[in-house]
């Protein structure tokens, strides 16, 4: 068999040479067809044996493959991008492997490999399956943009794994956005040239809520999901027609979703993507925690995630698959799972979780945060070695992370560290001053600002290091803001007032300070001013000092309050915050509530922790956190209380989910029908005795305000969208929520009317009964 091996390259001299020789050793003839370089790509491929071609671009990837598959005379062609390359390279007995597979079967077009994407540094990140094998006859490449082969209908594929593996370069974090937002330029014009609903149109819109996921551009990821999922049979087709292709896409979709609350209802979630995920890929590692996932991001359901993920994990883990793609959801579900476990103080599972999820690319910050929680007391260079082994410092992302996470009470050994990591790289002088502040030098930090500010040069030297005092991507030049914490944090008077012409803007706030007074209105300056440096002085010169500071802004009580909550909790101060006086706060603003709640949690004071979850449940305020704290307490406390916060959890959990569903419908205008053949069976032959005994157990769940009001409207959509067995199972809770009206009645009895019971409906138009519930209030 002959082979040729073809590439369609444009500016690619860094990496065409590397790809070439990586199949040089086998091919017959070597391809390259430029599409418009100005660099020296086409001299670097015609000094390696390439025949070089030219192909005006038009904004098509597949037209300028097939422009290079028609110089192509090979049985079997090798079609490689510029930054993919074969490792190791192929040789004779590679050869040999794929003129054997093919010759093994006539019917067989492509050979499927794993393709490793890869940093500059070379570390692999993700691997997934490409087709990059085929044989020549009748293979054509399709679509603008992710092109892919289209073989004839009776082709047969297979998977080699065990050989001819590629490594890809183009992914590398520093070039995706520029690559994406290229993509997405030929992906959107894709888009507005197809009708709408048809295949093309519907593939152009998946790929780019995959592209803006990972931009982080969340409302134009939702804006095409919903678009996307009005045609679910058209999504089943595209994904079955490539499948493992499509599983980082499927993610993608369901990340989105989640934003999408409110315009995608969650059963629509569950139906037409994690059902298709389910179907088309059964033997994927990531399809074992699929439902773990869709519970995650759509249930809150912490106790099942706590008592289900090791194992699920664990299987997973025993699946063998070239995709890989399932680890950062995975790692999503440990990120979860070791706040859940934070929340019960649970210091083993808090550090097995989150060793996991700290090799993730998400915010890790709070992972950071709970796991210094746990570990308090430990060596600093041992905890310092233990991030080090699962955070690659060297990713500037990293870096950020564990400064901003480490920067808690009894941690400034390990906070320091990280922060010399970072000057001695970028050279910020924020990090300089910052260092110089949390270990008390504030000579130091005043000779630093006098310089910065006489300096004809914006570069100094600050304890032997070249700082750069600038503006820049950072935030710019601080020295005044760190002038002034010193202030705060004791440096001494007349140092101060040496400086006080740098730090004038903040004289109203030194004043107060140093006279233990408070300012008599907080304009937003001075509440940014405190959100943003709280933490920093606690941090520093410790909770007493950052109190009196604190007390400037008495004027404003949540704004304190937070500020002092949000270190605390993170810090793992549960103490402290409960002698925190929490007047002038509304009882029930539940933003700061939810602070001394876990508070009484962390300090094992589950009784009143329960007292004021039932006061917000009495007020009818049902948070997710809220629910997540009272199965805390249900799990933690003992005898009586343990015995109520689990008969309150039951009950609530089922109405949090209820409202759930219900807004859904309301604003998605999505429904399914639930009831089914056997309630409208039982509807159509209903009794007045029985409906009354429906009503009395309908009246014994709970129910709120915002429950009735749901189910009136919910009722409405489901009577448009023709579902009477829906419509009437929400006039039935409304009715029995003690909240329907005659016209609510009415309706009901016109929905008894269309599911053929005429006998029930004149009886509920001639007066229905409005029982008064028995649920908690």
């Amino acid at each position: 068999m002959r082979i040729s091996a073809c590439w369609i390259a444009k500016n690619e001299s860094e990496n065409i040479a590397r790809s070439i020789n990586s199949v040089r050793g086998i091919a017959d003839e070597l391809i390259v067809v430029d599409t418009g370089s100005d660099d020296n790509t086409a001299e670097v491929a015609v000094s390696l044996g390439a025949r070089l071609e030219h192909f005006a671009w038009i904004d098509d990837f597949s037209a300028a493959r097939n422009y290079a598959l028609q110089f192509a005379t090979g049985d079997i062609v090798i079609f490689l991008d510029a930054d993919e390359w074969f490792a190791p390279s192929l040789d004779p007995a590679s050869r040999q492997t794929i003129e054997n597979t093919f010759a093994s079967n006539n019917r067989l077009r492509a050979i499927n490999q794993p393709l490793i994407n890869v940093n500059k540094n070379g570390e692999p990140s993700t691997t997934t399956i490409v087709g990059r094998i085929f044989r020549r006859k009748d293979a054509r490449y399709v679509g603008k943009i992710h092109e892919h082969l289209q073989l004839p209908a009776d082709s047969r594929t297979v998977t080699i794994t065990n050989a001819l593996h590629i490594k890809h370069s183009g992914y590398d974090a520093a070039l995706l956005p520029e690559k994406l937002q290229r993509n997405l330029a030929v992906l959107e014009a894709t888009a507005a040239d197809a009708p709408v609903g048809s295949r093309n149109r519907i593939q152009s819109l998946m790929y780019q809520i995959r592209e803006h996921t990972t931009l982080g551009q969340g409302d134009k990821a939702v804006e095409y999901l919903v678009e996307v999922m009005r045609y679910p049979n058209i999504v089943i087709e595209i994904n079955r027609a490539l499948t493992l292709e499509y599983v980082s896409t499927l993610y993608a979709m369901i990340r989105t979703a989640q934003l999408a609350r409110g315009r995608v209802s969650r059963k629509q979630v569950k139906r037409n993507i994690i059902s298709l995920f389910k179907t088309l890929c059964p033997d994927y590692p990531g399809t074992i925690e699929i439902d773990l996932l869709y519970q995650l991001f759509f249930h809150f359901q912490e106790d099942r995630l706590l008592r289900e993920l090791p194992q699920v994990a664990r299987q997973a883990a025993e699946k063998q698959s070239p995709v890989d793609y399932y680890k950062d959801p995975e790692r999503m579900l440990f990120r979860a799972a070791a706040i859940a476990a934070w929340r019960r103080r649970d210091p083993l599972r808090v550090l097995d979780y989150a060793l996991h999820a700290l090799q993730g690319k998400s915010n890790r910050v709070p992972i950071i945060k709970a796991l210094l929680c746990v570990l308090k007391g430990q060596p600093p260079e041992e905890v310092i070695h233990l991030l080090n082994s699962v955070m690659d410092i060297r990713d500037p992302g990293n870096l950020d992370q564990l400064i901003e996470g480490t920067a808690l009470d009894g941690w400034i050994p390990v906070h320091s560290y990280y922060l010399k990591k970072r000057i001695d790289k970028y050279n910020y002088p924020d990090d300089v001053l910052r260092l110089m502040l949390i270990h008390e030098k504030y000579e130091a930090i005043a000779a630093t600002a006098r310089e910065a500010d006489e300096a004809s040069s914006s570069t100094m030297h600050v304890g032997g290091l070249p700082i750069v005092f600038k503006r820049h991507e950072r935030g710019g030049q601080k020295t005044s803001l760190y002038v002034f914490l010193a202030a705060l944090c004791g440096a001494p008077r007349e140092l101060i007032e040496g400086l006080s012409g740098m730090i004038e803007k903040y004289a109203h706030i030194t004043h107060a300070f140093e006279n233990g007074a408070s300012l008599p209105e907080v304009c937003e300056d001075d509440a940014s001013l405190l959100r943003g440096t709280y933490s920093t002085v606690a941090f520093a010169a410790g909770l007493d000092t950052a109190e009196r500071y604190a007390r400037v802004f008495a004027a404003d009580p949540k704004l304190c309050y937070l500020a002092k909550a949000q270190y605390c909790e993170a810090s793992g101060l549960a103490k402290y915050l409960l002698e925190v006086d929490m007047g002038g706060i509304d009882r029930w603003d539940f933003s700061c509530y939810r602070y001394k709640i876990q508070a009484l949690i962390f300090a094992g004071r589950y009784e009143e922790a329960l007292l004021e979850i039932g006061e917000f449940f009495g007020e009818e305020i049902l948070e997710q956190d809220l629910m997540h704290m009272l199965l805390v307490v249900a799990e933690k406390a003992s005898g009586q209380t343990k015995a109520l916060a689990r008969r309150m959890y039951d009950r609530y959990r089922a109405l949090f989910d209820e409202i759930i569903d219900l807004e859904d419908v309301v604003n998605t205008g999505v429904v399914f029908d639930m009831g089914g053949a056997t309630y409208k069976k039982a509807l159509k032959g209903m009794t007045m005795s029985q409906f009354d005994k429906l009503l009395g157990r309908e009246s014994e769940r709970p129910a709120t305000r915002k429950l009735g009001e749901l189910c009136r409207m919910a009722a409405d959509v489901y009577r448009k969208k023709g579902l009477p067995s829906e419509a009437a199972r929400c006039l039935i809770r409304l009715a029995a929520c003690g909240q329907a009206t005659l016209e609510d009645n009415k309706k009901l009895a016109e929905v008894m009317k269309r599911l053929r019971n005429t006998t029930l409906s004149a009886c509920i138009e001639k007066g229905a009964p409005h029982p008064s519930p028995a649920a908690i209030r």
